[in-house]
């Protein structure tokens, strides 16, 4: 089949760069025909265009709530793009590419499948933001009836009870990280008197809640630990406030890490403090390294993190629990 990939950007490496990226490539290992359709190209769509997969740029799907007729200039954009593919299916990802695909897809008659990633659900998401997420999802699904995936129980059930999806027409399927066979990987560090390693695989964003991380490690900072924040942002500020914190010298910000399970391989345990979380691929990818996770508890992740069965959970923004 011809499957068309719709998603906002692909210039950074996050849960949903890195889940496209695992999909085409199980699907050009099913001999499918896979072309990325993103509002901006880079550092995640990069190397699978050097794998033979059709990158197009349409700047137009990426949502801006100043510009709300660049949804309809995406909407014709799309249509175009589409139609010139002959694509037989069209996957869109996140909220910003579903509404001008649904509806794309509908007006060449194409069947079309949405994921939705992101949680639109926690203390810190305003209003705003819920409305717009709920207002878009149910437009969208009032276009075209194609099937919606979620990637947590959490967040389906959330859309069910607010009548933002039809409970028939929706599922779901959760993410999932490619197995990956390496001698190093579960080897853990911890021996004697090893420094103990974490890490936070995130981007440097207010929602990831990086300060209460930093807040937890200055009540132990006598012990043997180092931290890796590895994630794109604005750094300077998140090492100023490790040093208003006392922990800067036991603190590396790695920024882009694209070799996640290298990284993994030589941690000890993985720390996740989210505001709002889907499901969470760092936390797989964790657990897929063999590393016991303490994760804030949000969203879709408690049902991947058991609390004293298969690591900790705590309550978000709590730094003494954590």
């Amino acid at each position: 089949m011809k499957i068309s990939l719709v998603v906002d950007r692909m210039n950074i490496w996050g849960g949903v760069e890195t889940h496209i990226r695992d999909l085409c490539h199980e699907l050009l290992a099913n001999k499918h025909e896979i072309s990325i359709i993103t509002g901006e190209e880079g550092i995640a769509s990069d190397p699978l265009k050097e794998q033979g997969i059709k990158v197009v740029e349409c700047p137009e799907i990426i949502p801006d709530l100043k510009r709300p007729d660049r949804y309809l200039k995406s909407i014709f954009k799309l249509t175009s793009i589409l139609r010139e593919q002959g694509s037989d299916v069209v996957h869109s990802h996140n909220m910003g590419s579903e509404m001008p695909t649904r509806i794309s897809s509908r007006l060449l008659n194409i069947p079309s499948v949405h994921t939705v990633h992101c949680s639109a659900v926690g203390n810190d998401v305003k209003l705003s933001t819920k409305l717009i997420w709920g207002g878009c999802h149910s437009i969208a699904s009032a276009f075209n009836q194609g099937h919606t995936i979620f990637v947590s129980n959490f967040n389906r059930d959330h859309s069910l009870k607010r009548g933002y999806v039809n409970p028939h027409m929706s599922s779901t399927i959760y993410n999932g990280v490619p197995d990956i066979v390496d001698a190093n990987i579960g080897n853990l560090n911890i021996a004697n008197d090893n420094e103990i390693r974490l890490v936070v695989v995130a981007r440097l964003s207010p929602e990831k809640d990086h300060a209460t991380v930093l807040a937890a490690l200055s009540q132990i900072k006598d012990l043997n630990w180092s931290m890796d924040f590895a994630g794109k942002g604005d750094q300077e500020s998140y090492i100023a406030l490790a040093e208003e914190f006392g922990v800067a010298d036991k603190c590396n910000f790695l920024g882009e890490v694209s070799d996640i399970p290298e990284l993994l391989s030589e941690m000890d345990i993985l720390v996740h403090a989210s505001h709002q979380e889907a499901l969470g691929i760092a936390i797989i990818e964790g657990m897929r390294a063999k590393l016991p996770v303490i994760a804030s508890h949000v969203g879709g992740i408690p049902e991947l993190v058991s609390h004293d069965c298969n690591g900790y959970t705590f309550p978000d923004c709590d730094a003494d629990m954590l």
